[in-house]
């Protein structure tokens, strides 16, 4: 990690998440699509996991605050993640079901943090699994947010003034990382995405993007979703 910018996204290995292709709710091939949509993000704040390993926590309630339906009751991160450590299809970092804050490191998976929400009634209870850049903008496009999995290298945790992380040659992987994609355009290929580290982060003098907000061009990533990164998402539940 950089300073006190933590990660802790763990690949999402369990091969039962084949059973829940995101390509079965989307539109049959060759249909049109807008050429953008952005999900309007309804959180009280970018949220900040610190240190922690809890960027899986944090983009879960990213997302819940931005999907469609935008359940307003505030969901506690790392409440989210100690749920999500029992539930994913690792086992050593089950460890971390009573940890508190900082001390939070092993990391979980994005299907792990969907499936904390369905315990909770807030989703139905199949959510959604892609492994392609393709099914993602799909999804953002026309059904709701998705929440991201995939490699951080070292050169993506300084965006650029426009706001874009780009991984640089020779750049070297800092570890596994859970982030939000709320917004894409096809006819610029961006997608717009909400980190977990706060508005400290991405923000200042010169900065062209919201802070604790980045932007990523399409190029990038279906790159990262060649490197074993994958998309979920979820049906929500309409809140009581």
């Amino acid at each position: 990690m950089a300073n006190d910018l933590g990660l802790g996204r763990l690949r999402a290995t369990d091969e039962r998440n084949k059973l829940h292709p995101m390509a079965r709710h989307l539109a049959a091939p060759g249909a049109p699509l807008p050429i953008r949509k952005t999900w309007t993000f309804k959180g009280p704040m970018v949220l900040d996991q610190g240190g922690s390993g809890t960027c899986t926590g944090h983009a879960g309630v990213h997302f819940i605050h931005a999907a469609p339906l935008s359940h307003k009751a505030f969901l506690d991160p790392y409440a989210l993640y100690r749920e999500a450590v029992l539930l994913d299809e690792y086992t050593d970092n089950d460890g971390d079901a009573n940890c508190v804050g900082a001390a939070c490191q092993a990391g979980s998976s994005g299907t792990g943090i969907a499936k904390a929400l369905a315990k909770r009634d807030l989703i139905q209870a199949e959510y959604v699994w892609g492994s392609t850049s393709r099914e993602a903008i799909e999804w953002v496009l026309t059904r709701g947010p998705v929440m991201m999995g995939s490699n951080w290298y070292d050169g993506m945790f300084n965006p650029t003034l426009e706001g874009f992380v780009k991984i640089k040659p020779n750049d070297t992987i800092a570890g596994g990382h859970e982030y939000v994609i709320r917004g894409v355009d096809q006819r610029r290929a961006v997608a717009e995405l909400v980190n977990s580290w706060g508005t400290r982060w991405n923000g200042g003098t010169g900065k062209k993007c919201r802070a604790g907000f980045f932007l990523m061009d399409f190029e990038t990533l279906e790159r990262l979703f060649s490197e074993d990164g994958d998309a979920v998402s979820c049906l929500e539940k309409k809140p009581a």
